[in-house]
């Protein structure tokens, strides 16, 4: 509620300040439509040791490749269940690292009611942590034994070889 309250005193200038420096995106420039860019780089995983001494290097990235784009689907799917104003989307950038929504239900526009643009700072507020929350589970997941379903047939010496039952 303090978010909405926020926005609720903020003027055009204050939400269109906002829009352009967090939010307009830098990837996607369309005359009669507007696009927001997320940050979705993911820095840093640890893949777990024994994953990374079972699997070669390519089978690794190609289960995190997998995994990342039906999540970043999934996460989009979600999206734009929420906010029925998402048109499409893209995924922008030289490694891919930004998604980009895009509207053509422009609100960042001069002489537009103020209730449209505080609306849309409030969702892309909204957006924006859902993205952090998604990444880290993200994080989470790859970083667990369990996602990469190892088991004893994989690394025990006693277990190597023997048929699964």
């Amino acid at each position: 509620m303090e978010g909405m309250t926020a926005t609720m005193k903020m003027s055009f200038d204050e939400l269109d300040f906002e829009y352009e420096r967090d939010f307009k995106s830098k990837h996607y420039q369309r005359t009669g439509q507007e696009a927001y860019d997320f940050n979705i780089k993911i820095y840093k995983v640890e893949i777990p040791e024994i994953v990374r001494h079972i699997m070669s290097p390519d089978d690794i990235d190609y289960n995190y490749q997998k995994f990342a784009q039906l999540a970043l689907k999934d996460l989009v799917d979600d999206l734009r269940h929420d906010y029925d104003w998402i048109f499409n989307w893209y995924q922008e950038g030289r490694s891919g690292g930004w998604l980009t929504l895009v509207t053509n239900d422009m609100v960042f526009v001069d002489g537009i009611r103020l209730g449209a643009p505080r609306k849309r700072i409030r969702d892309l507020r909204e957006i924006e942590e859902k993205v952090r929350i998604a990444k880290r589970e993200f994080e989470e997941e790859v970083e667990s034994e369990d996602f990469w379903e190892i088991g004893p047939r994989d690394w025990s010496p006693r277990v190597k070889g023997k048929p699964r039952k």
